[in-house]
């Protein structure tokens, strides 16, 4: 079996009223069909991890959110261009965009968004943050987690300056806070 056939895609049709999924032309038993509700559900909430310039501090947070919550998120990278993208993806996400309509496309459809401040900070990255990338992710409905890493004119006050990977453990928990509040209020 293809990979492709084991995804609900665009050209699937779903008739679990008779126990089979067709797919491309093919007819899929039951013991597929399991398969891909279970794959769907196993997604408690959708990520998006948010990085420019070279995409190190997006691979950083994409390798700890993967290593944390293994397969129980699904993890959307996207990068104000494709090096940031590829260097992400291959640190682990399910998916990854780059560009600036892709940022803006996605940045409401997704649960959590993550990364470094300057992506609500339109100029930031050395001008890679437009003002469209900071007003669509600021105006969000999603919880932004941002560490506060900042460069040029930008200071943060009160804030000590902590080492990356010490901001990142209190990234990853607040996510765990998130994800277990959303877990409750699922099961109410």
């Amino acid at each position: 079996m293809k990979e492709e056939t084991t995804k609900v895609g665009r050209f699937a049709e779903a008739f679990p009223f008779c126990g089979f999924l067709f797919l491309e032309g093919e007819f899929l038993g039951q013991e597929h069909l399991v398969s891909i509700y279970e794959r769907e559900l196993k997604y408690h909430m959708k990520i998006a991890v948010i990085d420019g310039q070279g995409g190190g501090i997006g691979k950083v947070l994409t390798e700890k959110i993967r290593k944390h919550f293994g397969d129980t998120v699904e993890l959307l990278v996207l990068g104000t261009n494709a090096v940031a993208t590829a260097l992400m993806i291959k640190a682990g996400a399910d998916d990854g965009a780059s560009g600036e309509n892709a940022i803006i496309y996605n940045a409401a459809k997704v649960d959590v968004i993550v990364g470094p401040l300057g992506i609500v900070v339109p100029c930031a990255m050395l001008g890679e943050i437009t003002p469209r990338i900071a007003e669509a992710v600021a105006s969000s409905p999603a919880p932004k987690l941002l560490l506060p890493l900042t460069r040029g004119n930008l200071s943060i006050v009160s804030s000590k300056p902590e080492p990356l990977p010490h901001l990142i453990v209190e990234l990853i928990d607040q996510l765990n806070r998130l994800i277990q509040k959303g877990e409750e209020n699922k099961n109410v």
